[in-house]
C-alpha cells in the first residue's frame, strides 16, 4: 500500500487474490485499508497461466507490458524499487538505490 501511495501516479499495481472468496478478499482489502486494484482469480487461470508454484509472486512489467522480471515471497519497498529500476524506466534513476 505504501509502495501504491508514493508510486502510484507512474505504477499500476494489481493484486490478484487466489482461492478467495469474494467476501473474505473484501474484507482484507477493507481491515489493510488496500487501495489499489485487486482481482480474484476465478478458477485458478491466472494461477496455471503464469505457472505459478508458491505465493506471493510479483512480477515487473515493463511500459510495453512484458515481463522483465519477478520476486518470490513477501517483498520489501526496497526490493520493488530495485525491481522496477531494473525491467523499466519508469524512474529515470531518481530513486537512488
Amino acid at each position: 500500500q505504501s509502495f501504491h501511495e508514493q508510486f502510484g501516479d507512474r505504477i499500476t499495481i494489481i493484486g490478484i487474490n487466489w482461492n478467495d472468496d469474494l467476501e473474505k478478499a473484501q474484507n482484507l482489502l477493507d481491515s489493510e485499508e488496500i487501495s489499489y486494484t485487486n482481482l480474484i482469480d476465478e478458477g485458478g487461470k491466472v494461477f496455471v497461466d503464469y505457472r505459478l508454484v508458491k505465493l506471493p509472486v510479483s512480477f515487473w512489467l515493463d511500459e510495453q507490458g512484458v515481463i522483465g522480471g519477478y520476486g518470490e515471497g513477501a517483498m520489501s519497498e526496497k526490493n520493488m524499487l530495485e525491481g522496477f529500476e531494473v525491467t523499466t524506466n519508469v524512474f529515470d534513476n531518481e530513486t537512488g538505490f
